[in-house]
């Protein structure tokens, strides 16, 4: 066979021919940079590996996401080596290879009894390497030594110290220095989100009278704590806040516009926003506005999610309280 045409094939950049997986609990990859460093994408998933929130810095195409298994563009499917896991269901499509072994241990456990279900329904907390048996994350965790020369782990400190930097020069004054950001807990609520919690309740009769909650969907009026997903995400590090609001509400729904504007609008930098989603609507830092496809299963039309970066959510900015006032006074005269 014979070309009649010439073809030219592109090479990729020198930096996106190495690529480094920076995985989540479960071994997923929540965050891909390249040979330099630089950050390609990041990815939050739902418990079951639907894709939560993607933000894609560069263009490189990556298939080896939930829990480190190929995606398969064709069918949409994660591939598990002996059978398919559909994320939307989430079941696998085929039947478990091992459904007719009746151990003790599964017959004390119901939902292993299933012959479709994923991780006996138990996402964070287990993983399926094989497709054919859930195991507890510790199990997949071998006690391998590894051993840093100094020069490596001076290294990591200056690309530790290179990306709080950047962080301070997008917040300028309400970044916080690079120690604090490095001996910060991310595994609980951060200083913003009580800050915020409170504002909220001082100048929204809406919201007051409401303790705080950790279930989903309780109604409007409703300022709730970080949901920890179990994800990489800015809940699981406790640097965001669901507000409920409904936008099937038209009075609910015109809050809810208000807080977006006001959280993604000039003020954004300095109240140390990460992104905000209400309605089927996305603003981000790095991407500006846009219509918000990374949650089918949950659109976000009961809340307005506020996300905050690592740097912002350390600070309780002062003018929170001045701009939530001018919002509501905005809201009473009609004046946006």
């Amino acid at each position: 066979m014979q070309a009649t045409t010439l073809t030219r094939l592109q090479v990729p950049e020198a930096a996106l021919r190495v690529r480094y997986y920076h995985q989540d609990h479960l071994g997923s990859s929540a965050h891909l940079t390249d040979a330099n460093a630089a950050s390609l994408e990041e990815t939050a998933f739902y418990p079951f590996g639907g894709t939560r929130l993607t933000h894609t810095l560069q263009t490189a195409k990556e298939g080896y996401k939930f829990t480190q298994k190929e995606h398969d563009a064709e069918t949409g499917l994660e591939y598990f080596g002996c059978r398919f896991l559909s994320v939307s269901l989430p079941r696998f499509v085929s039947v478990d290879p091992l459904a007719q072994d009746l151990r003790t241990e599964r017959l004390q456990e119901p939902q292993r009894l299933s012959a479709y279900s994923y991780c006996a329904n138990r996402a964070l907390v287990l993983t399926d390497p094989t497709g054919l048996d859930a195991k507890e994350i510790d199990e997949l965790v071998t006690s391998v030594p590894v051993t840093i020369t100094p020069a490596q782990a001076q290294q990591a400190k200056e690309r530790d110290d290179a990306a709080a930097r950047a962080v301070q020069e997008v917040l300028g004054n309400t970044a916080v220095p690079a120690p604090t950001l490095r001996n910060v807990h991310w595994n609980r609520n951060q200083p913003i989100v009580a800050h915020l919690q409170k504002e909220l309740r001082d100048v929204f009769p809406e919201f007051r009278h409401k303790p705080p909650t950790t279930q989903p969907y309780v109604g409007a009026g409703y300022v709730n704590r970080t949901t920890a997903m179990g994800t990489f995400s800015a809940h699981s590090e406790g640097r965001a806040v669901d507000i409920y609001l409904s936008a099937n509400n038209p009075s609910e729904r015109r809050l809810a516009e208000a807080l977006f504007r006001l959280f993604s609008g000039p003020n954004a930098a300095a109240l140390g926003i990460q992104h905000v989603i209400f309605n089927r609507q996305i603003w981000s830092a790095a991407d500006g506005p846009d219509s918000y496809t990374g949650g089918d299963r949950n659109p976000h039309t009961d809340h307005v999610h506020v996300a905050f970066t690592r740097a912002g959510s350390q600070e309780q900015p002062a003018q929170l309280h001045s701009l939530l006032v001018d919002t509501a006074v905005g809201l009473m005269t009609g004046v946006p």
